[in-house]
């Protein structure tokens, strides 16, 4: 195994904090042959992000490895000193971590950001650093890549985003790329175009892929191999087809068996009506010029209609950037809007502040990615959707969600319009 182009042998992986240790690890031996995808699956916290990061030595100060060797053509990563391990990170190993907004900087443009990983291993003027970046975004699929490389983050929606870390992940050409969860938060049209292009890439580069997902119906699709991981240890390992068909371990059935069944509960046509709406808008003002002169909008939201019973489940579905939050967002009157909400009796839209604060335990929200704060609430407080009383901020590692439904790219930057108002 140590001959593979990588190799863990007897991996363990334990955190010191305080007078307690944690194993997070223990005993993983896995390989990687060059071109070859691995696929590892597990369940929140089984240890499979702290094994991928363990190759690049990117866990805390408080991790410590009580055994075990990983070898990158023939060398001990465990054991190299940090000059060393400089030269292979993001040059020779590369990594597509799970949310691109927490990986890339709120405060620099996209290409500032892609030509900082060209300076760290090449050597390369700025204009040449420009001119790989631009042909590296359109490699990997992004519209207007020359408008990209001048946008922050929080103007691109998170397939977009996505995409500019694999560019900054495959354009020094690894041999290997660790993808850890890459399209988890990504909605099923982007995932499918995500795995397509990494797959395409693999072939073009000829590199190895570790491929970690709590996913098994991806990894039918990609792996070469599968290795199920559970509480720190490899239970399983072996091709896909074996892996579905006939499952070794009893916690591999589990997995398999985990896939959501059946449909929705039984509800009456007669059932009370809780929201209405009506004609729901929610548009973003397009600013140019030194005076800031409106041009047009980006019609995040335009027209929509609907009707929400008490008992039932409403089911809005769309690619990135189609709307979705955004709509939430506005019946929430978290976004300023137009048209009808209706809450049962009361006229949403024709409420003061305080008497939308007192409706507001009727109404609540789950954000996709609960501990990372709006990108526009990181941008201060020059940058809202209205009024600061329309909407609690959310505390570090409380609240959050998407960038206006994808919308945010109609902006020229930090501390740009919001939406426009009723």
């Amino acid at each position: 195994m140590k001959d593979a182009l990588l190799a863990i042998e007897n991996l363990s992986v334990s955190f010191h904090m305080g007078k307690r240790t944690t194993k997070a690890v223990e005993n993983v031996s896995l390989y990687l042959e060059k071109g070859e995808t691995l696929g590892l699956v597990g369940e929140s916290g089984s240890g499979k992000t702290v094994t991928a990061m363990s190759i690049l030595r990117l866990l805390p100060g408080s991790a410590v490895y009580p055994s075990g060797a990983i070898y990158f053509n023939g060398k001990d990563c465990l054991g190299m000193d940090e000059e060393d391990l400089r030269k292979i990170r993001g040059n020779r190993i590369s990594v597509v971590f799970q949310q691109p907004m927490t990986s890339l900087n709120p405060l620099h443009r996209i290409g500032k950001q892609i030509r900082e990983t060209l300076f760290l291993h090449q050597a390369i003027s700025h204009t040449q650093a420009d001119q790989k970046a631009l042909a590296w975004l359109d490699r990997v699929g992004l519209k207007n890549p020359a408008t990209k490389l001048t946008a922050f983050p929080h103007q691109l929606s998170g397939g977009e985003r996505q995409r500019v870390m694999i560019a900054m992940a495959l354009i020094n050409e690894p041999d290997i790329l660790i993808a850890d969860e890459p399209t988890t938060a990504l909605d099923v049209t982007v995932q499918a175009q995500i795995l397509d292009l990494i797959q395409d890439l693999q072939k073009e580069l000829g590199m190895a892929i570790l491929f970690i997902t709590h996913d098994l119906g991806i990894l039918k699709k990609i792996a070469d191999r599968v290795a199920v991981m559970k509480e720190g240890q490899i239970v399983e390992t072996n091709v896909p087809d074996l892996i579905f068909k006939a499952p070794a371990h009893p916690y591999t059935r589990h997995l398999i068996d985990s896939e959501p069944r059946g449909g929705p509960d039984p509800v009456g046509d007669g059932d009370q009506t809780l929201l209405e709406v009506s004609g729901l808008k929610v548009w973003f003002p397009i600013q140019k010029g030194i005076l800031r002169r409106t041009v047009g909008h980006v019609k995040a939201v335009d027209g929509i209609s609907f009707t929400l019973k008490r008992g039932h489940t409403l089911g809005i579905v769309g690619e990135s950037g189609s709307g979705k939050t955004t709509a939430g967002f506005a019946i929430l009157k978290l976004n300023n809007s137009m048209g009808k909400i209706l809450l049962g009796e009361n006229s949403l839209n024709d409420m003061a502040s305080a008497e939308i604060r007192e409706l507001r335990k009727r109404m609540q929200i789950i954000f996709r990615t609960p501990w990372q704060p709006e990108p526009q609430d990181v941008r201060g407080a020059n940058h809202r959707r209205g009024p600061v009383h329309t909407r609690p901020r959310p505390q570090p590692g409380t609240g959050g969600g998407k960038d206006h439904g994808g919308h945010g790219k109609s902006r020229a930057g930090p501390g740009g319009p919001g939406p426009l108002s009723q």
